[in-house]
């Protein structure tokens, strides 16, 4: 149940002065849930570009610490992205 439901269920309207939506109407509703859609749309694709910007940072840093240098520079292991098997990769 979303907040929206919970206020209608006690008897409150919610009227966004500013979007001008009116979730009383369907027309409203229909607003808003577009709007929602747009939102989690955006929200993930943001998340799917840092998932590919932490694959390139990964893979440059992987190689950066392999490279031989004029001390013994052994691999360090990489920090393990914690929400990296939560985000589809589309391929």
């Amino acid at each position: 149940m979303t907040l929206l439901d919970e206020l209608q269920g006690l008897g409150i309207a919610f009227v966004s002065l500013g979007e001008g939506i009116d979730c009383t109407t369907p027309a409203g509703k229909l607003q808003l849930h577009i709007l929602a859609a747009l939102a989690e749309f955006e929200r993930g694709r943001i998340a799917a570009e840092l998932f590919t910007c932490y694959c390139f940072v990964a893979v440059k840093l992987t190689s950066f610490c392999l490279e031989p240098g004029p001390t013994k520079n052994l691999a360090r292991p990489l920090m393990v992205l914690p929400f990296a098997s939560s985000v589809p990769v589309n391929r």
